[in-house]
Parts: structure tokens; C-alpha cells; sequence
């Protein structure tokens, strides 16, 4: 058995490219598509145009020119640091991080302001921005306390997020608007930064209580809902800010696609989904929607020349269509992102803002409030912040569809004079860790710290019952609860950064990332007091049930790729022989668990994915510890017990098809058994074209997949969240190396015009397939 082998170097290589691809997302390329908006050259304008920024000491709050400077506790004060957060996202500048946290912390005091719905513009478009940038735990704790604020609003017997606390005169008990959607995302934030499941059963009832009662059945929305505070019910629907009651408010329309946009992609609820391409549906095809695409005020009032425009909500659905386009079938998706570049075009080309005066501002021709005659046709810098934010998708977007850029970033050697820019995780790990099973602040049923445990991820309390116990199950929606407990964040982590600063050891021979690998593998592997004990015993446990299950074991299955990490910083310096040593051996105790104890006999008798990924894990630990024979016992039962037991004739995976992420767990379970056809190969056994009683194998397998995939009507079995297409094309570029026939070069080039954009870390380019379009 070769101790260096295809499978661990072609999966080390996997493992490089997503450290690089998860930073390509950030980079500002320059991309111009048939004719129409420059990315990069706007965005450098927009830059230029913000640069006098950098030189002032103090912040200021601009709102519009009629409002130049606001105080923090106006609903917009939260717009100009956002955009700055954004521009230093595309400028590799410290100068531009420095600024936007200048003009980001002036509106910490408003994390216990409670006098408004806001606080997810004021705070999460700051705060929020600059914290996904930076990880800056500063701005972590000014939201969470700020989420905390925003929830004091709710209300249980509504089920909504009260929106103003005026409204005496109008006869208002609880007024909500359409524009609250918006704030929804800072409370999804909440729930999985927190683990405070409150959040999100907020954020989701809200949610539903606007869909049920803020829409007409044309799908427009009224902009205010009164209820009532005794029953819950509404008492009255209109407007404030638009025409009248029974218009279209052209900036409440794109606020509701926008926010049940992302209701959509934090829940996977399909009703929302089906929500936003209602109101896309509606905006776009209104028959009072000028030819350029940019809104009047309303879409009910009189289409002239002196009726004013609104610029602003044309950019806020431009966004929206951005991240829409990818959570839709081809030929929306299609029309939302052509649509999406003809508005950006359009707003750029001819609504600039002439008046150099206004130097706040980089736009114009947008409307606040018309019925108070309040900043009618003038800058607002919330369309300044929405222009931003739809630039930075579009560029986004386009990196994932240019194939040619990616390949030739793949295609040449990994170093830091290469792009700079693709290593700012690498050097951010630098700063990270090192971790350890002793830091989470629960004790293990145990009484052992350096015990590993987790909680069942779609385990929830019972609502029935007042302590909540025992636990019951709802398959696909993850309890934020389960992040409480860091154990499985903190592994995944150690072994992440243990590997990307090995990988930078490797690139540029700078001592500090051996040194931080290091620190990082001793911490969780060697290290007597603060080390991982190597069993499971309690991983997954469900409150009420249960204190360890079986599930739990396949959580460690890229645990093997420590080992990978170890062995690139073996002649460092800082990792000797013996360091080796005493991580083979923690790796042979971890094997001898799963092999032997009660929980891995049972992991390995299961019918699903959880046999595969406990064959896979065995199979990479039987490799690292050169047990040869337990490495070809383990691919013998793949044969009988995950090809025969789990492949139906015609390539179907039935236990996968039936659970309510059918396509996710499908993908899943089959990219485990290319880990084992792999493995297979080192002790000399064929996988890749075995075939089972029903003379079915893993190439029928994909190609059931592809079928359903590619089938005019879809996948169709159940879906409840949207589905990515990284793992299937990672699968197709290595069976297109295995079974060279040209076929499945094909089937992703038709998958990739199908489902533009639906993808995260594209790791097939390692394979370097032609799948230009």
C-alpha cells in the first residue's frame, strides 16, 4: 500500500483550491458583458468618488441634500458606513478598513436603542459589513447586544416586529410596515451567532405574518398593516409613504422582494421563495414600468416626464434579482440577471449625480416621501448603498461564471507572488486559535473536558411540553442550539487553518505558518491537557434522549486532513518526528474506536450516508496508519453494504430520496463513495465498475442524478433548501477522468447553463475540464 497516494494528493489539492476560491469572491476583476457596465471601472469611480473620506477625523451621517447630516438615531445612519465597508471589501487597502471602522463606530451607542424596526440598516449594514470583513469581535458584540434590542419588539400575540411607536393621530394600536423584511436578516444572524433559537422563530413568524396579510392578490403590498393588540388580527392596510391606500409604492415593492429573498435563503420555506418571484413577477412585467427600468414612485401614479422617479428602489431590486437569479429555474434566472445589468447600466449611464456639490453623493433621482413633499427627485444614500452592494454581486457572479479566469488561477503554481489577494484567509489564520475541546462551557456526560460532544443538528424542544424535553426531530432544519457547543466548530477550524498555514509554509517558507500549524494540530491531537480524547462517545447526543448516538461519527469524517497538514510542515522545524509519531498514534486510537466500540459498530451497520462517510473515514485513517488489511476489509463491505444495499436498479439512492434535502444527501452520499472508489484503488479493488444485484453502480448512480437534474421539469424529489451544484460538477470532473468519453464534459456545460450562479467553491477546475460556454 503506497503511503503517498493519488487519493490524498488529489484531495490535498481539493482542499488548496477552496482556501483559494473562497477568496476569489472578493477579488475586483474587471468584467464588461455585452456592451454594458464595467464593474471595475465603476466601482474605482465610486472609490474616487468616497476618497475624500479617508482625510476627515470625524464621521458624519449624510441622508440627502436636503438632510446632509443626520444624527445616529435616523433610520439611515447606518447607509454610509456600509458602503464604505463595501468599498474596502474591493480595495486592497488598510486605509479604506480604517476609515469605514471611523465611520462604523460613532453608532455603537444604538445597540440599546429600542425606539425603532431600523436597527438591522443602522446596525447590520455597519456593524455587519465591517464584522464579515474583519471578524472583529468588537463588532460581533455590538450587534449581538443590538439583536437583543431589535427583539424587544416583537410582539407573541402578532407575531411580528412592531415598526413605530407613533401613529396616535392616524389611530394606529400597531403599525407594520413592509419595509421591516428588511431587518430579518439581522436577526438570522443572531440566531446562528448566538445560538438563540428566539431569533429565529422571530425573524420566521414575522416572515409569515407579512406574507399572510400585507399582500393584494395582484402580489403588490400595502405598506402599513395595523393589528390589533388584544386579538393579533389587522385592523386597517394602506399607505404613508405612497400614493394612497390601494397603489403600489414603487421602494415598499422592492423592499418585499428583497427581504423575502433572503427569508427564502435563511429558511428554506418555499412559500417565501414563491413570494419573491410573485413581487419580481409583478414589478417586472407592470405595465406602467418605464422602458429603462427605473421605477416611478409609484407604480400607480401618472407615467410622465415630470413624474418623479425613484432610483432608489430600482437598485434595492436590482440586488434583490442578483441573489433571486440564483435560487430560480434557468429561464428566470436568465431574466433576472439580464434584467439586473440593464438596470445597473441604466443607473449609471443616466442618473449620476451632476451637482459636484454633493459630494455624499454619487447618484440621483430618487424619491423619499412624496406625500410630505420630502426629498422628491434627489440623492438618498440608501441608493447609493443598494448600488454598491448590487456592483459587488454582479462582480461575484460574474467570477463564478467566467471558467477561463478560474482555470488559469488553478492552472499555475500556488504562491504569494502570484495573486496576493487570494491568501488573506491563509494570513488570517495566522491570528486564529490555536483551539481546544476545553474551551466550550458545557461539561460532558463524561465529566471530561477533553471529551468531544455535540448535539443532534435537527433536533428541536418540544413545543408541547414546558421544559421542552424530549427533544423531536424535524428533518433539514438545523437547531441553532447545536452551535452552543464549539466542539465541532473548534475541530473544524484547527483543521482548516492547520492547513492553510502548512499550505503557506509550503508557498513561501515563512517560518510563522509552521510555527501556527503547529501550535494549532498540538492544541486539539497531542498536547496531554488540552487534546481531543480520540472517541465520539458523545457526539450528537438529543436532550432528553439521548447522551452519544452513532450519527455523531460523521462529523470527523475530513478529520484526516490534519494528517495531510502535518506531513507539509514535517521539515520545518516545528513539527519533528516524534510530533508525527504522537499524531499517527492519536489517529490509530481514533481507528480503534470506530472499529471497535459500540457506537461505531453501529455507525457501520446504518443504510444511508452515514455508512458511506463512516466507510470513507475508516478507509483514510486505515491509509494514514498503514493498516492495509482493515483499508480492504472496509472496501469489501462498501461493496456489499453501500453499493448492494444502497443503489436500486436504475441508480436511485432510496434512503437519500426520501429525506427533505433529497438532492443534498444524494450528492453527499455518492461523493463518499468516490472517496472509496479512490481508496480502493490503493489496495488494487475496482469500485469506479462494480456493479450490484441489479447490476447498478456508482456510474448509474451519477448519471440518475444528471437525469433528474437535467430533466425538463427538475429535480423532483423533495428540496426544502436551494440546492448547490459544487459537489455534483466536483463529481462529474473526476468521472470524466475515470469513464473518458466525453459525456459528462457535456452534462456539466448543460448543469452550468441551467444553474448559473447556484454554486459555492468550484473545486472541479483542479481537474482542468473544458466546460467553457
Amino acid at each position: 500500500m503506497r503511503r503517498h497516494t493519488q487519493i490524498h494528493r488529489s484531495l490535498t489539492v481539493t482542499t488548496v483550491l477552496l482556501v483559494a476560491l473562497l477568496a476569489i469572491t472578493l477579488l475586483s476583476t474587471c468584467h464588461t458583458t455585452n456592451g454594458t457596465i464595467d464593474h471595475k471601472k465603476v466601482l474605482k469611480e465610486l472609490s474616487d468618488h468616497y476618497h475624500f473620506l479617508q482625510d476627515r477625523d470625524s464621521a458624519f451621517f449624510p441622508r440627502s441634500p436636503e438632510k446632509p447630516d443626520v444624527r445616529i438615531e435616523d433610520w439611515t445612519s447606518g447607509f454610509l458606513p456600509g458602503i464604505l465597508w463595501y468599498l474596502a471589501s474591493q480595495n486592497d487597502s488598510e486605509l479604506w478598513r480604517e476609515t469605514a471602522h471611523r465611520f462604523t463606530m460613532p453608532l455603537e451607542g444604538l445597540k440599546t436603542y429600542r425606539r425603532t424596526h431600523d436597527l438591522g440598516f443602522m446596525l447590520y449594514n455597519s456593524f455587519g459589513n465591517g464584522y464579515k470583513l474583519t471578524g472583529d469581535s468588537t463588532y460581533r458584540a455590538v450587534l449581538i447586544e443590538g439583536a437583543y434590542s431589535l427583539a424587544s419588539r416583537y410582539d407573541n400575540t402578532i407575531e411580528a416586529i412592531k415598526s413605530w411607536d407613533w401613529g396616535a393621530k392616524e389611530d394606529w394600536q400597531y403599525p407594520v410596515i413592509i419595509d421591516n423584511m428588511m431587518n430579518l436578516e439581522y436577526l438570522f444572524w443572531a440566531a446562528k451567532a448566538t445560538h438563540d433559537t428566539a431569533f429565529y422563530e422571530m425573524a420566521y413568524r414575522h416572515a409569515k405574518t407579512t406574507l399572510k396579510n400585507h399582500f393584494r392578490e395582484d402580489h403588490s403590498s400595502y405598506h402599513v398593516v395595523d393589528y390589533d393588540t388584544t386579538t393579533g388580527a389587522p385592523r386597517w392596510k394602506g399607505t404613508f409613504q405612497g400614493m394612497a391606500d390601494h397603489t403600489a409604492w414603487a421602494r415598499g415593492q422592492a423592499w418585499g422582494l428583497y427581504g423575502f429573498t433572503v427569508a427564502f435563503r435563511e429558511t428554506g420555506d418555499s412559500t417565501f421563495l414563491e413570494k419573491a418571484h410573485q413581487i419580481a413577477d409583478f414589478v417586472l412585467d407592470h405595465s406602467n414600468l418605464p422602458e429603462d427600468k427605473v421605477p416611478y414612485w409609484d407604480f400607480d401614479d401618472e407615467a410622465s416626464k415630470d413624474t418623479p422617479r425613484d432610483v432608489s428602489a430600482a437598485v434595492i431590486i436590482t440586488s434583490a434579482l442578483l441573489e433571486l437569479q440564483a435560487y430560480s429555474n434557468t429561464e428566470k434566472s436568465d431574466e433576472y440577471k439580464l434584467t439586473a445589468r440593464e438596470i445597473l447600466t441604466t443607473v449609471n449611464n443616466n442618473y449620476r449625480d451632476k451637482n459636484e456639490s454633493n459630494r455624499s453623493f454619487f447618484l440621483d433621482h430618487s424619491t423619499g416621501h412624496k406625500p410630505r413633499n420630502s426629498e422628491i427627485d434627489m440623492p438618498l444614500i440608501y441608493a447609493e448603498y443598494y448600488f454598491a452592494e448590487a456592483l459587488v454581486r454582479l462582480i461575484k457572479l460574474d467570477i463564478y461564471r467566467e471558467p477561463d479566469f478560474i482555470s488559469e488561477i488553478h492552472t499555475k503554481t500556488l504562491s504569494f507572488d502570484l495573486l496576493p489577494e487570494i491568501y488573506s484567509d491563509i494570513r488570517d489564520a495566522l491570528n486564529r486559535g490555536p483551539f481546544s475541546v476545553l474551551q466550550k462551557d458545557f461539561m460532558p456526560p463524561g465529566a471530561d473536558k477533553n471529551d468531544y460532544m455535540s448535539m443532534g443538528i435537527y433536533w428541536w424542544p418540544d413545543e408541547a411540553k414546558e421544559d421542552g424535553l424530549p427533544y423531536i426531530r424535524k428533518d433539514g432544519q438545523i437547531n441553532p442550539e447545536v452551535y452552543k457547543i464549539t466542539d465541532w466548530q473548534y475541530m473544524m477550524k484547527t483543521v482548516a487553518y492547520a492547513f492553510d498555514c502548512a499550505l503557506a509554509y509550503q508557498n513561501t517558507a515563512d517560518d510563522r505558518f509552521a510555527l501556527k500549524a503547529s501550535e494549532l494540530l498540538k492544541s486539539w491531537f497531542t498536547n496531554d491537557s488540552t487534546k481531543m480524547n480520540p472517541h465520539l462517545n458523545y457526539g450528537q447526543g438529543v436532550p432528553g434522549r439521548h447522551k452519544g448516538r452513532r450519527y455523531g461519527i460523521i462529523e470527523t469524517r475530513d478529520l484526516w486532513q490534519a494528517y495531510q497538514a502535518a506531513d507539509l510542515i514535517q521539515n520545518s522545524g516545528h513539527w519533528g518526528d516524534e510530533d508525527h509519531d504522537q499524531l499517527k498514534a492519536w489517529f490509530n486510537d481514533f481507528l480503534d474506536w470506530l472499529l471497535t466500540s459500540e457506537l461505531g459498530k453501529l455507525e457501520s451497520q446504518t443504510r444511508n450516508n452515514h455508512h458511506s462517510w463512516y466507510n470513507a473515514q475508516v478507509g483514510h485513517l486505515a491509509l494514514i496508519c498503514e493498516r492495509e488489511l482493515v483499508l480492504t476489509n472496509i472496501i469489501e463491505d462498501t461493496k456489499l453494504n453501500v453499493l448492494n444495499s444502497q443503489l436500486e436498479k436504475g441508480g436511485g439512492q432510496p434512503e437519500e430520496l426520501s429525506r427533505t434535502l433529497s438532492f443534498s444527501y444524494s450528492t453527499m452520499n455518492l461523493m463518499a463513495c468516490f472517496h472509496l472508489a479512490l481508496l480502493a484503488e490503493e489496495v488494487d479493488i475496482d469500485l469506479w465498475n462494480y456493479k450490484n444485484s441489479e447490476d447498478t453502480g456508482i456510474r448509474d448512480a451519477l448519471d440518475f442524478l444528471l437525469d433528474e437534474v437535467l430533466d425538463k421539469n427538475g429535480w423532483s424529489y423533495p428540496q426544502i433548501k436551494p440546492a448547490r451544484y459544487d459537489g455534483l460538477l466536483t463529481l462529474l470532473a473526476i468521472a470524466a477522468e475515470k469513464w473518458p468519453d466525453n459525456a459528462y464534459d457535456q452534462k456539466a456545460k448543460e448543469i452550468k447553463q441551467r444553474y448559473p450562479g447556484q454554486y459555492g467553491n468550484q473545486f472541479w477546475n483542479i481537474y482542468k475540464r473544458d466546460w467553457s460556454m
